[in-house]
């Protein structure tokens, strides 16, 4: 049986979304230059970070104080592209600026090049998805009180 041929654009398309090139995530110098600007806006805890490389801006979940919760989305020279705040009670939860920065730096050692998301849910596990250098899926699990990487995923 004989298969047709791609058509030159699918072709062309298909090596597009295949290219680590394309990655969605951001280096790890740019997403720490955002964090600077997010702590300077106020945040003193993180719940999620994602990082757009298409847009080059980078959305921001937290904490401004214990009552008030805020999400704001920065371009990656810190220009503030979208900002909402509202109030909870309950109390502020995340992670520290401090516990962001260890899992970027742990991230790094277990081979990750570009970031596109950092989370925590509320029982302290941090969860950092991005890509290696060879554009491979890479995920890992960390403990945000220890530090402790709990699991690493490989794709």
């Amino acid at each position: 049986m004989r298969l047709p041929a791609l058509h030159p654009v699918l072709l062309a398309l298909l090596c597009l979304v295949a290219s680590p090139a394309m990655a969605d995530g951001l280096p790890a110098s740019d997403l720490r230059t955002a964090l600077e600007h997010a702590d300077d806006y106020g945040f003193i805890r993180y719940i999620e970070i994602e990082a757009d490389q298409d847009d080059q801006q980078i959305e921001i979940k937290g904490w401004l104080d214990e009552t008030w919760r805020a999400e704001i989305k920065l371009s990656t020279s810190g220009d503030r592209r979208r900002e909402e705040r509202s109030r909870h009670e309950g109390g502020s939860w995340g992670m520290t600026l401090d516990q962001v920065l260890a899992a970027i730096d742990t991230a790094e050692t277990q081979g990750m090049a570009t970031f596109e998301e950092i989370k925590i849910d509320r029982r302290g596990r941090i969860e950092v998805e991005g890509e290696d250098r060879q554009g491979n899926d890479l995920e890992l699990y960390i403990e945000a009180d220890t530090g402790e990487v709990t699991r690493v995923d490989r794709d």
